[in-house]
This record gives structure tokens, C-alpha cells and sequence, in this order.
């Protein structure tokens, strides 16, 4: 494969790639030539027909988690995924449901439903290891438990949470487990069998190059008939293409969240995102976040800076985070975009991560400018 372009290098080096990617100029030519297409053909275009696309999309999703195509379905968002979880649960009055400490709001506005039904809504101790973690959650459990809520990796700190562990506990349990992959897919491996995941949702515009406002759903085969679906539409049900008579046999796969007509565009978009992260292989892709993660994080060591990371050394992430005072993370995010990197704060913690839109290069730059930034 030719070498990966991306244009967003000629104004900047951009390591907020897990809060939004840029993506290579290959794939908005894909999405420019279907527009092209699209623009004289209308729906007639038939490069790109939707029920291939879409096809193809959970297919490839489905070999990355190792799952079913059946299994995985396109949303909008994290969010959106979480509430189509939450309100089609069925949970007894008296159970519990736990989240994380400081986690994204994107799991945890979903669940609060729940406190109107007599259900509690507890939270797991912040962490700064995946071992201090799995102490904190046994802390926390009881055998009112029902399910379990979590992100794949922390959305502050970067570190991965021991998902295989915490999967074996709610097997044990006969807890429900769901995970926020926004922060993971595409960045952390991510196999809901082998972890006992049930239910996992992510954003496509992070690790996997996608667009804003397009998403995907897992929901494993065992959970899906226990979920009340929150809407309705022509997509839900089968034989959508007959629109008469309405019925109310649902699809036996997650397909039924596509509830009516999806943006054709964001489809076109990630799926040329997808078709290249295969191409370059996913385990590949990941090892060259990392390899790059790594080499920020030495850089940014070498000039004195502690990180994060130094509590989790055996986990990999491609999200480097710095502890500063909420002056001083301030003051660093807006000076490096000045200079045009990109970077991120999050609560008073200066956050990069690194793509392969990122190069070697770039790493003792951004670490020598921050040295002098807070010098």
C-alpha cells in the first residue's frame, strides 16, 4: 500500500485523534467521488448500494470484536446506544447497577433512569491501575448487582480497564456486562466472547476513522431478546421493503436498531475507513499507535514529566496523560495550539493521542515546546 496522506499535517500535528481523528486523504476521495456520483444519479448511483454497505461495515466490525455480523448494528453514537440498552432492560426494584467514578457522561445520563424505579445507581472508586481497580469493584459488589457498566479505557488517563477479569467476575455473578467502546474500538483489542460481554457501543470517529455522528452496536445474540426496543420504524421489522400491511415480527438480529433511513454518506465515509484499517491489517494499526505512544511518552519522560501512565507500565495505550494544575493545562493546551499540535484537557489533565497520521519526529518536538511552555 502506498504511504498514508494526510492534509491536516500541513497546519497540524493532531493528537486528539481519541476525541475526534483527522483521517487520510484516501478516504475523502472515496466520499467525494460518490458525492459526485450521488450528485447525477440521485439514489440511482450504484456504487454503493446501502444494503451492500452496510452488509460490509458489520462484517468487518464483526471480524475486529470476533462476533457475529448478526450481532453488530450502525447507531449515531455511544450515547444513543446506551440508552437503547437502558430503557429496554428489564430490571428488578432493589438491584444495582454499577458505573465508574468520574466516567464519560455518555455512560452514566442513561442509567439515571433508573433511580425513579427503585434501582441504585452506585459508582466504582477511581482507579490509577487496573489492579487498584478490580480491588475497588470487589468493594462494591453484592449480590444485588445486575449489571455492570464500564468504559474500555479511561477517557482521562488512558488506562485500559482488566476487561477480561471483570468479565469473569460478572460471568460468575450472572451480571450483565456492557462496556463503552468509544474510546477503545479500534485502539485496545476487544473480543466481547472471550470478556462476556453483552452489549458494547461506540463512536466511529476515533481510532477507526469515521464520521461525527455515526456509531456502532454490539449486542450479543443471548441479550438481544431480552431488550424492549425503544422505538419503532420500517427498518425494525421484516421485509422492510413491504411497507403494507404493518406487523410486528421484529428482525431476529441487532439490524433492527436501523429503524428508517440512514445517512448514505457517513456509511460510504466508514466504510472506506474500515476497508483501509483492514487492508493495513487491525493488530498492525494498533501496534503502531502504540509504538508511537511510546515514543511521545519517552520523549516527554526525557524532559522531566511524569505521567500517567507510570501507574499502569504493562498496559498498552496509544492516550498519553499529564497531571497538571488546572492553570498549567490550560496554559499548555492553548500555547501548543498556537503552534499547531492539537492536543486535549481533561479534568486539569493534558491529554494526546497518537495516530498514524502522527510521526516520530513530532514527539521531541511537542516534548522540548511543553518543557519550555511550563518551565
Amino acid at each position: 500500500m502506498a504511504k498514508l496522506e494526510f492534509s491536516s499535517r500541513k497546519n497540524y500535528i493532531w493528537l486528539n485523534n481519541c476525541g475526534v481523528s483527522v483521517v487520510p486523504d484516501c478516504v475523502l476521495t472515496e466520499v467525494k467521488e460518490f458525492l459526485q456520483e450521488y450528485q447525477v444519479a440521485g439514489v440511482l448511483q450504484k456504487s454503493h448500494p446501502p444494503k451492500v454497505l452496510y452488509r460490509e461495515i458489520t462484517e468487518i466490525l464483526a471480524e475486529l470484536f470476533e462476533v457475529s455480523p448478526h450481532e453488530i448494528t450502525l447507531i449515531h453514537n455511544t450515547n444513543e446506544g446506551f440508552n437503547f440498552l437502558s430503557y429496554g432492560l428489564d430490571l428488578p426494584s432493589g438491584s444495582t447497577i454499577l458505573l465508574l467514578e468520574k466516567e464519560y457522561p455518555s455512560n452514566v445520563y442513561p442509567w439515571l433512569i433508573w433511580e425513579k424505579k427503585g434501582v441504585k445507581v452506585e459508582y466504582i472508586r477511581q482507579s490509577a491501575s487496573p489492579e487498584e481497580f478490580l480491588e475497588n469493584l470487589h468493594k462494591k459488589l453484592t449480590s444485588e448487582v445486575k449489571v455492570i457498566s464500564i468504559s474500555a479505557v479511561d477517557w482521562i488517563t488512558g488506562m485500559p480497564y482488566p476487561l477480561l477479569e471483570i468479565g469473569q467476575i460478572c460471568r460468575e455473578r450472572d451480571i450483565l456486562f456492557a462496556v463503552d467502546a468509544a474510546q477503545g474500538a479500534g485502539h485496545v483489542p476487544l473480543k466481547p466472547r472471550q470478556m462476556n460481554i453483552s452489549f458494547m457501543a461506540f463512536s466511529a470517529w476515533k481510532w477507526l476513522w469515521g464520521p461525527l455522528g455515526l456509531g456502532g452496536m454490539y449486542i450479543s445474540q443471548d441479550l438481544l431478546p431480552k431488550l424492549t426496543p425503544v422505538f419503532m420504524g420500517t427498518g425494525s421489522v421484516v421485509q422492510d421493503e413491504i411497507y403494507l400491511p404493518y406487523r410486528n415480527e421484529l428482525k431476529p438480529t441487532a439490524e433492527r436498531y436501523v429503524t428508517s433511513t440512514a445517512s448514505l454518506t457517513d456509511w460510504v465515509w466508514f466504510h472506506t475507513s474500515l476497508k483501509l484499517l483492514r487492508e493495513l491489517s487491525f493488530p498492525f494499526v494498533m501496534h503502531e499507535i502504540y509504538r508511537l505512544a511510546t515514543v511521545l511518552r519517552t520523549e516527554l519522560r526525557k524532559v522531566g514529566f511524569t505521567l500517567s501512565s507510570d501507574k499502569f507500565p504493562n498496559c498498552m495505550s496509544g492516550i498519553i496523560s499529564l497531571k497538571l494544575s488546572a492553570n498549567e493545562a490550560e496554559l499548555a493546551y492553548r500555547k501548543l495550539r498556537e503552534n499547531g499540535i492539537i492536543a486535549a484537557v481533561r479534568e486539569s489533565h493534558l491529554r494526546f493521542s497518537v495516530h498514524l497520521c502522527n510521526e516520530n519526529k513530532d514527539m521531541e518536538q511537542i516534548a522540548a515546546l511543553l518543557r519550555n511552555i511550563l518551565a
